[in-house]
């Protein structure tokens, strides 16, 4: 393998180093996300503060370790590029004078060479190694609602066609603009001053002019284009974010998204185009650099035996292989400080897992269930309203359907009733004892017309009270029913987010609402898989 394939390979193992590091940083990214979520769904509902301490120090030590981590992604790819510089350099300008290349070859390659270094040291190629895990951001804004998820989806594909397109008339551009900054660069050094001295000022700066005009005119295209591009990608953010917000209030409307969720979504859908955005920014120095890689990969093979000049210094921290002459990248220490601030946060947080009492993780676990689940807002409302009697729950305490949320005062309908029974008892006897005066006159061997009278009077008296007694029993019937409806259980499993009635004695409205219960009953990877099983279902009847 020839050293220019060994020292580019070292530098591709680099990228990969940071590409894995990049894994960590995605993950702890939806700290904030989590943090906002912890905080509006748990801690301020709950009014625990111990809560929001611990939520708030555990988004603190998150974001230490993603900076961590990121500048030590960072120099890592300062240190390749330096090092790339150093030693690939050193190794074509003694390859190239060995091999007798010409000066214009030489120059070719130490600007490829150049263009690369300053790709990886300015840190151009991150968002390139950010992109692949976007599907990591997708999968978390799917979980809180699959709609969110597929904006943010049709948006990142949207961006990625555009930068696919438009790669190949930003590279046709970016080298026409290089071409002309090169051949302006090869025209200064004729002129001299004896070329001026004897030759016509005027047809010089003719050349120039020309010459300048031709690149003016590239680079302004390339400008032009790239400035359409960044509008073009900044323009599918912003109508991302107005989409969002726009069907996140839909869905709160409808009562199948909270708050919390949504500025969640909005802050990860941030995080999802971020990277793609920044690709289609610098889409001209990416396509450059890409270029400029493939050209390091096709240079002339190696001399026969390497020398490394020992006057030369050495920038970026190299150590030498076995056989003492291919150096080598080392990217240990930033790499081993990657590690190790992500499994220090790691071991903390099973550490405070530990050590934290179970009454906060176990509100904590509510943010981690409200999540995945297919979270709706249910509300209790209560049709005739009346005074609170006792509140058996809390605002942020778990439910099951059926628990007893608050009872309400029922002395009123207690008399009531009691007093409909008493009516409707009296109307009883009253109907028995007509009813058996009515049975004794028409039992008369010859009842006269007054018996007749007396009778049929009794028997309108009778369908009076009947009717009387009737009415009652549906009083009666009402009122328990009534006094049944005192008591206001949860209609659904869940959390209780709002609760109107907070002390004994507190007035309720008909028709206003008691509580407000975020359900999770039904789980979002059961509500995506029921079709397949439903088809597989037919499939095996059929």
């Amino acid at each position: 393998m020839r050293t220019s394939d060994r020292l580019l390979k070292q530098v591709r193992r680099a990228l990969a180093a940071v590409l894995v590091l990049g894994g960590f940083t995605s993950l702890l990214s939806l700290a904030l996300p989590l943090y906002v979520l912890g905080i509006l769904a748990i801690a301020a509902s709950a009014g625990n503060a111990e809560t929001l301490g611990l939520l708030t120090v555990a988004v603190g030590g998150a974001a230490l370790t993603l900076l961590c981590v990121e500048a030590m992604r960072g120099r890592i790819l300062l240190r390749a590029g330096l090092w790339l510089d150093h030693t690939l350099g050193q190794q074509m300008l003694e390859n190239g004078l060995r091999l007798g290349l010409p000066p214009s070859t030489l120059k070719q390659d130490a600007d490829a060479l150049a263009c690369v270094c300053q790709a990886l040291k300015e840190r151009v190629v991150l968002p390139v190694l950010d992109a692949p895990w976007t599907p990591v951001f997708l999968i978390a804004l799917t979980l809180l609602h699959p709609l969110m998820g597929g904006i943010a989806a049709l948006c990142a594909l949207v961006l990625v066609l555009v930068a696919l397109g438009q790669a190949r008339p930003v590279s046709r551009l970016e080298r026409s603009c290089r071409r002309a900054i090169a051949r302006v660069q090869e025209w200064w050094p004729s002129v001299t001053a004896v070329s001026v001295a004897m030759g016509p000022a005027a047809e010089m700066a003719a050349q120039w002019e020309r010459l300048n005009r031709a690149h003016v005119a590239s680079a302004y295209a390339l400008g032009r284009r790239m400035g359409i591009l960044q509008g073009i990608a900044r323009s599918i953010r912003w109508l991302a974010q107005i989409g969002m917000i726009a069907l996140g209030g839909w869905l709160v409307m409808h009562q199948e998204l909270t708050v919390a969720a949504l500025l969640a979504c909005l802050l990860i859908q941030a995080r999802v185009l971020a990277p793609l955005h920044r690709i289609v920014a610098s889409l001209g120095v990416l396509r450059g650099a890409a270029s400029a890689s493939r050209h390091l990969a096709s240079l002339p093979a190696d001399w026969e035996e390497p020398h490394r000049s020992p006057a030369l210094a050495r920038p970026a921290r190299s150590r030498t292989s076995a056989d003492g002459q291919i150096p080598r990248l080392d990217i240990r220490g930033p790499l081993a400080i990657g590690y190790a601030a992500v499994l220090i946060f790691l071991a903390a947080s099973v550490s405070a897992a530990i050590l934290v009492p179970a009454e906060h993780l176990a509100q904590s676990a509510g943010l981690w269930r409200s999540i995945a689940p297919e979270v709706k807002v249910m509300l209790v409302q209560h049709a005739k309203g009346g005074i609170g009697a006792s509140v058996h729950v809390t605002e942020g305490a778990q439910v099951k359907a059926g628990d007893l949320l608050v009872t309400l005062d029922t002395a009123v309908l207690d008399r009531q009733i009691v007093a409909l029974q008493a009516q409707a008892a009296s109307v009883k006897t009253q109907l028995e004892s007509l009813a058996k005066e009515a049975a004794m006159i028409s039992a008369r061997p010859e009842p006269t017309q007054a018996d007749r009278d007396q009778v049929q009077s009794l028997e309108q008296r009778i369908a009076a009270l009947e009717k009387e007694s009737q009415d009652l029993l549906t009083r009666i019937a009402a009122a328990e029913l009534d006094l049944a409806r005192s008591e206001i259980r949860a209609p659904v499993s869940g959390r209780v987010v709002s609760l109107a009635v907070r002390r004994p004695g507190t007035v309720i409205a008909p028709g206003a609402t008691v509580a407000e219960i975020a359900s999770s009953e039904r789980n979002l990877l059961d509500r995506l898989a029921e079709p397949i099983f439903r088809h597989v279902h037919r499939a095996f009847r059929i």
